[in-house]
């Protein structure tokens, strides 16, 4: 650890400290006493004696971990009057990388892959006593390109802003903000000098996704895709074959509109294509003149996800409201295909039924001349 009490009950940090000292230091969360370890090729830092209980402080730091929490203390220190390093809050018995008290703000630097049981735990706990915490991604974490679980368990918002993560390459020294989008992480922005984007994460920008369509190629390699997992019987396909089944549609017979990909699909686990399905089955079910509201629409989701027939990643940093994200971007993919019209600011009216097909060939032409 880099932060030690003095027999004064005074904060100092490890950096600071003679090697020659003779005071006695103690660990801020058990109150033992701990020793410096200082050297030439290793950072300086406190340490537990042997047969320590100490259960806040782990002695297992990567060298990574260690410096990326002095390199973010520097950074928000420019930017802020007080950062804490490594404060025990007994309230919550956590320990945060750092600590904006002011802004009531913790900051924890993840270096290493965790259970996402341990991400919501630890979320919840600083949430419950009116913490906002962000997740800053370490190089391990960051090292698959395809969103992975833990990722998205990191993910933050703000207000109207898109789900983003924070991360720090300490080794090459920079930071920068990717953005999730149809299962993959991209990267938004790299900074060297990365005040401006820890420092000033609260004034993060609405992105706005350019929609692309479809052409004959991509829907035909989609639905290759999906007759692939479904030859050998993908376990999550097979709900969504089931009720095709029971609607008497087929692979051929469904509609175009599903093949389309959002920009956040990675959200829900349930298959792309079973959610989408029964969300238009919903759709296509209402008369003409009933207006499809954000409020209408997440009622009707809430029951789809008691009945666990849409089932969603675990998100335990971002606001619940954010679910209802993937279900809007399909509505406005049906005002581009002409199933729905947009009626006043928020609200969408069915104009008609998505269209069914008798062959691939119909489905690959209708999509190549749209």
């Amino acid at each position: 650890m880099l932060m030690a009490m003095d027999e004064q009950k005074e904060l100092m940090m490890a950096l600071e400290v003679p090697l020659n000292h003779s005071k006695t230091y103690y660990c801020p969360g058990c109150q033992e006493a701990v020793f410096l370890k200082k050297g030439t090729h290793k950072l300086a830092h406190f340490s537990h004696y042997p047969r320590s209980n100490c259960q806040q402080f782990s002695e297992g730091e990567t060298l990574e971990h260690v410096q990326g929490k002095l390199w973010l203390h520097q950074l928000f220190s420019r930017s802020f009057a007080k950062v804490e390093l490594e404060p025990y809050l007994p309230e919550l018995q956590q320990r945060p990388d750092l600590l904006l008290p002011d802004q009531r703000l913790a900051i924890e630097f993840q270096c290493s892959p965790i259970p996402i049981d341990l991400v919501a735990e630890r979320t919840a706990g600083y949430q419950n006593h009116h913490y906002r915490v962000i997740w800053i991604a370490g190089s391990p974490v960051m090292a698959s390109k395809s969103l992975t679980a833990l990722q998205k368990s990191l993910l933050f918002s703000y207000q109207a802003s898109s789900p983003k993560l924070l991360y720090l390459n300490i080794q090459a020294n920079h930071a920068g903000l990717a953005t999730p989008r149809m299962r993959q992480l991209f990267t938004t922005q790299i900074a060297t000098d990365a005040v401006e984007i820890f420092a000033d994460w609260l004034q993060l920008s609405v992105s706005t996704e350019q929609r692309s369509e479809l052409d004959k190629r991509q829907i035909k390699y989609w639905h290759q895709q999906l007759e692939r997992e479904a030859f050998y019987r993908n376990q999550q396909l097979l709900p969504f074959l089931q009720l095709l089944y029971e609607d008497r549609e087929s692979l051929i017979s469904i509609p175009r509109e599903l093949y389309q990909p959002l920009a956040s699909d990675w959200m829900i686990r349930t298959h792309d294509f079973e959610w989408r399905y029964r969300l238009l089955k919903w759709i296509e079910s209402l008369a003409t003149y009933h207006v499809i509201t954000p409020k209408r629409l997440a009622k009707w989701l809430g029951k789809q996800v008691q009945a666990e027939h849409i089932v969603y990643y675990r998100l335990p940093t971002l606001d619940q409201s954010i679910k209802i994200t993937p279900l809007m971007e399909f509505l406005d993919e049906l005002v581009c295909s002409g199933v729905l019209k947009k009626q006043g600011a928020i609200g969408y009216c069915r104009r008609g039924q998505a269209k069914r097909f008798n062959s691939l060939e119909e489905k690959f032409t209708a999509a190549h001349r749209e």
